[in-house]
């Protein structure tokens, strides 16, 4: 199974950025890429991009 980490264009922050601006929201990413949601969401949550079509929850936010 593949996971966020194995799909390069979710690794690196800025081409995950590039690729979500032309895109538009996750799953139109998640189709692209030909991932689950989920990875999209695990890497935006990772990378601290936020999504008007996504809430990250308080307990899954990274505390720095």
């Amino acid at each position: 199974m593949r996971t966020w980490r194995d799909i390069p264009e979710l690794c690196d922050a800025g081409v995950f950025r590039r690729v979500l601006a032309e895109e538009g929201s996750f799953d139109r990413v998640a189709r692209r890429l030909s991932c689950n949601r989920m990875s999209v969401r695990r890497a935006a949550l990772v990378h601290g991009v936020e999504s008007p079509y996504f809430v990250v929850p308080k307990y899954l936010r990274r505390r720095g």
